[in-house]
């Protein structure tokens, strides 16, 4: 079972002959078909559907300060790289001391830590030519094209609302995941990325359960 990013990442596995014959099943709870394709929402603020349709939708911030933090380098001077990589991580981890580690930064570096933090917007060109340049190590770890070796039952759930990693991702993972192992889906409103709503109608609790019962059901009695 992987959450997010690591429900991709275990579909992966299950296709690698290293792994494959250890894993019985995959459950892939708002996880991602393409890797780029997501970045770019986290940059742009829409989602690419699998009809053909690019809309608006607000991401989360977590996923473009992901972007900003591989790379580093990329954003900030020679001299400012280690400060900034660590204020971002304690940022990320939600910690006070981020923005006294943000103040040892240099002028240049505090204005780029300001856009970054509050101003994302104004980088959006940057992120976008961020993902063109780093495109390469982002799809070997993308499902898509990569599941025909997939033998495994797979169970797929999604938030409808999910800005982290957007619902049409599930869409395209029906396209890539092989039919005949494709067990059961659900992309539902009862989740938020990858917890609970805090209000949840009866129905929605329901094809939860149903959802969850088919993947026991389904699961039941492999090693």
């Amino acid at each position: 079972m992987g959450l997010s990013f690591a429900g991709s990442l275990a579909l992966l596995a299950a296709c690698n002959p290293q792994y494959a014959d250890q894993i019985g099943f995959v459950l892939a709870i708002g996880s991602y078909d393409d890797l780029p394709r997501v970045a770019r929402f986290f940059a742009t603020n829409t989602i690419e559907d699998p009809n053909g349709k690019t809309v608006p939708f607000e991401a989360h911030e977590y996923g473009v300060l992901i972007l900003a933090y591989s790379h580093m380098e990329d954003f900030f001077s020679a001299q400012d790289v280690s400060i900034a990589r660590e204020a971002l991580r304690l940022w990320l981890w939600e910690k006070p001391e981020a923005s006294r580690t943000a103040e040892q930064l240099s002028p240049a570096g505090r204005e780029e830590w300001e856009l970054l933090l509050h101003h994302r917007d104004q980088l959006r060109q940057k992120f976008v030519d961020e993902i063109k340049l780093h495109e390469g190590e982002m799809d070997p770890v993308s499902p898509h094209g990569q599941l025909q070796g997939l033998k495994v039952p797979v169970f797929l759930l999604h938030a409808s609302g999910d800005s982290v990693i957007p619902a049409s991702e599930t869409s395209w993972l029906l396209r890539d995941v092989p039919q005949q192992d494709l067990k059961a889906v659900l992309i539902s409103p009862a989740l938020i990325h990858v917890n609970m709503a805090e209000t949840v109608t009866l129905r929605q609790k329901w094809d939860v359960v149903h959802f969850l019962a088919q993947v026991v059901n389904g699961t039941d009695g492999l090693r």
